[in-house]
This record gives C-alpha cells, sequence and structure tokens, in this order.
C-alpha cells in the first residue's frame, strides 16, 4: 500500500506538470499570432503616420478653408437667429432664399495608394500568422490524446490518495483536484483557447 501511494504522488506530480506545461506551450501559440496581428498595425500605423506627414500641406488648406466655411455660416446663423427673433415671416423668406445659395462642398482629397514593401510586409506578416495559426492547431489535436490521458491519471492519482492515504493530505489532495478541474483540465479552459486562436483574424493586405 506504501508504495502505491508514493507511485500515485509520483504520478500526480507528473501529470500536473504536464498539463501545466501544455497549457502554457499552447498559450505561447496564441501569444505568437496576437504577435504577427501587432506586427501589421505597426506597420500599417507607420504608413498612416507616413501620409499624415506628407499630407499636412493639404490639411492645413482644408482647414483654412473650413474655418472660412464656418465664419461665413456663424455670420449667416446670427443673422437667421436675430430674424427669428424679430419678423418671423422675414425669416421663412430668408431661409427659402439661403436653402438656394449654399455653397458646394469642398472637394475630397485623393488618398495616396499602399506602397509595395508596405503590402509585401503585409503580406508576409499573413502567412506567418496562418502558419501559426495552423502550427497551433495541429499541435493541439496531436497533444490531445495524450493530454485526455494525462488528465484520466491525474485524476485517478488524486481520487485514489483521497480515498486511502491516510495521512493527514487528504485536504490538500482535495484542494488539488478541484485546481485541476478548474484551471487544468476543465474544457472550458482549453475551449477558450481554442475559440480564442480561432478568432484571430490575418492581417489584411
Amino acid at each position: 500500500m506504501r508504495k502505491s501511494i508514493t507511485a500515485a504522488r509520483v504520478i500526480t506530480i507528473i501529470a500536473m506538470m504536464f498539463l501545466i506545461a501544455t497549457t502554457y506551450y499552447l498559450r505561447s501559440g496564441i501569444l505568437a499570432m496576437v504577435n504577427h496581428q501587432i506586427d501589421a498595425q505597426s506597420a500599417t500605423a507607420q504608413e498612416r503616420l507616413d501620409n499624415f506627414a506628407d499630407t499636412a500641406e493639404f490639411r492645413q488648406a482644408e482647414y483654412e478653408a473650413g474655418i472660412s466655411r464656418f465664419d461665413v455660416a456663424m455670420s449667416k446663423y446670427k443673422e437667421l437667429i436675430e430674424l427669428y427673433a424679430s419678423d418671423f415671416d422675414a425669416y421663412q423668406i430668408k431661409i427659402g432664399e439661403e436653402a438656394n445659395t449654399m455653397p458646394p462642398p469642398l472637394p475630397h482629397r485623393p488618398y495616396r495608394p499602399r506602397k509595395p514593401e508596405v503590402a509585401d510586409e503585409l503580406a508576409k506578416i499573413n502567412e506567418a500568422f496562418r502558419a501559426e495559426r495552423e502550427s497551433y492547431f495541429s499541435t493541439a489535436r496531436a497533444l490531445n490524446p495524450v493530454v485526455a490521458l494525462a488528465a484520466v491519471a491525474l485524476v485517478g492519482s488524486l481520487l485514489y490518495l483521497i480515498l486511502f492515504d491516510t495521512n493527514n493530505a487528504r485536504i490538500l489532495y482535495v484542494i488539488l483536484l478541484t485546481l485541476s478541474f478548474i484551471f487544468i483540465i476543465g474544457p472550458a479552459f482549453h475551449s477558450i483557447l481554442s475559440i480564442a486562436a480561432y478568432n484571430l483574424r490575418p492581417p489584411v493586405y
């Protein structure tokens, strides 16, 4: 009996360490995919910053034209407010005249096309992301039977220790069993990892 208790403890330790290592290994795959997305976002943000700096002159001209339109519109607004308070009939006539004399909208500024080197970089990140995601699910599928075996061994060993170990460590075994279900072998946790990996989308290029 003593040897079997020792063997159960060893199996518990090995199985728990294996499951923890597997969980963090799979998590590293998700972090790698997130890192690819961050790289893509950085490349896109840098491109936007470059375009922002190149269009400073045009944006200043747009701002000045917008301020001019705002001043004219504010002047007409004040005039209409005063007319509304003093002569409502004249206000209605003025409203009709203003509707027919609205200035045309500002022209739309064209956007610079994406540089080929930026598109190439995003394409490489996209390919790396897809390869990482495929590797994650392939690894998870390959590890699943081993993880299941380790989980069964862990639960079985802990139950054996709870039932037959006569020392005062039974409360510790119960705590370990509960934590195992919640954080390690609980299907919800691994489902969350898989759902998180599946919902990550490759960067657009």
